[in-house]
């Protein structure tokens, strides 16, 4: 099922669960692709992700995530 969302629409309607399942509008979340949330202009209002959020989203954060056993340590 393909349903996109703002990120405003995720801000309002995510739960992430302790188990750290992430539900948006009460449907567990397996895929998430985003095509926006690099610019300062694609946050309107003061709800913002951390900065561990947007250097996830690094080629060099991933490159690092992606060696072996480097996940597993976290």
């Amino acid at each position: 099922m393909e349903d996109e969302k703002t990120l405003a629409e995720i801000d309002e309607q995510a739960e992430l669960l302790p188990d750290g399942t992430l539900l948006v509008g009460g449907q567990a979340i397996a895929v998430i692709y985003f095509r926006a949330g690099y610019a300062p202009t694609d946050y309107p209002s003061e709800s913002c992700p951390s900065i561990s959020y947007h250097l996830a989203g690094t080629k060099k954060i991933q490159q690092e995530l992606a060696k072996p056993n480097v996940l597993e340590r976290y």
